[in-house]
């Protein structure tokens, strides 16, 4: 117990402020990551099963003239994969581009007689942005699987017949 009693450096504080208000910002994003995955993954489902049902005469014409249930699965993998690409792309650049403007002209400013440091800083690590990404094209392609499983099973006979 005779550790010694330090006094705390004011200096050190806007430092300290910054450590304390990333903390809790990664706290937040432990707790309310899962939850923001979820509408992402129902989109790209909904979109691909709507599409499933606006094609069904056009993929029953493809496994009419031949093409296989493996064939419409890729399909509908792959488009579901390009989705997930072009909108994690467009994510990065416009997140990372909002980042960078909101750092260098400090707008969003902060009371300074309640917190250390005057403005929000936002920081942008490439690890970080590679993660979002990663998980992002991870989900989307999770998502993809019951609409092209849904596809690839379609009967053509039954296909063809009602539309």
């Amino acid at each position: 117990m005779g550790g010694r009693v330090t006094q705390p450096n004011p200096r050190r504080w806007p430092s300290v402020g910054v450590h304390v208000l990333a903390g809790q910002v990664l706290n937040a994003r432990d707790k309310f990551g899962p939850m923001m995955w979820a509408p992402i993954a129902n989109n790209i489902i909904s979109i691909l099963v709507l599409m499933v049902m606006e094609k069904v005469r056009d993929i029953g014409v493809l496994l009419a003239m031949g093409a296989t249930h493996q064939g419409i699965r890729r399909i509908f993998l792959l488009q579901g994969l390009i989705i997930a690409a072009v909108g994690t792309l467009a994510g990065i650049v416009l997140g990372v581009a909002l980042a960078w403007v909101l750092d260098r002209y400090h707008l969003i400013s902060l009371p300074v007689d309640v917190y250390f440091i005057p403005y929000v800083p936002f920081h942008i690590r490439p690890l970080d942005v590679l993660m979002v990404a990663l998980l992002t094209v991870g989900v989307s392609f999770l998502a993809t699987l019951y609409p092209a499983w849904r596809a690839a099973r379609l009967d053509p006979s039954e296909a063809l017949r009602y539309e």
